[in-house]
């Protein structure tokens, strides 16, 4: 999770921008090798254990984790491939000193209250002049179908909760 805050000068708005994505990038030399996979129905978890070989990983799958992966790649990242896998796979990766867990994202739910693949963030802003709930209602258009906006009308603050296309 980050944290974004700016020093406005005396009286103007407030913008706090935090992240509350589970996915956290992969950052790790290893995982920065470019490979090239060609894949046709193979079981999910032999796939990721050929990814955690070539990138020297130590990969940990759970019971959870089942399914078959079909995909062609050429000159990626073993980040981006792995990536791209745990998408489309509905799973999830939790990194946890040297070694990697693969899970249900339903897992990682679970665990986390949050969702691995959640791309929402939170930015709040003070407003100085405007009507926070008035303000509210004239960007509910603009919002995505999973975002949100709180008004507190006392404080004059909007609270928003959506993807970062939408804020």
């Amino acid at each position: 999770r980050t944290a974004e805050e700016s020093s406005p000068p005396e009286g103007e708005p407030v913008e706090v921008a935090q992240a509350v994505s589970g996915a956290e990038p992969l950052a790790p030399a290893m995982l920065a090798q470019t490979i090239s996979l060609d894949l046709r129905g193979m079981d999910v978890v032999d796939a990721i254990k050929y990814l955690a070989v070539k990138g020297s990983l130590n990969m940990v799958t759970t019971k959870s984790v089942s399914g078959s992966v079909s995909l062609f790649l050429k000159d990626v990242t073993i980040a981006d491939a792995l990536d791209i896998i745990l998408l489309t796979n509905d799973l999830a990766l939790e990194h946890r000193g040297e070694i990697y867990t693969v899970m249900a994202e339903t897992e990682y739910e679970a665990l986390h209250g949050y969702r691995y693949h959640d791309q929402r963030q939170v930015r709040t802003v003070a407003l100085k002049y405007a009507n926070s709930p008035r303000v509210a209602t004239l960007l509910e258009g603009i919002k995505s179908s999973i975002g949100r906006i709180i008004a507190d009308e006392g404080t004059g603050t909007l609270v928003l909760v959506d993807v970062p296309e939408r804020l």
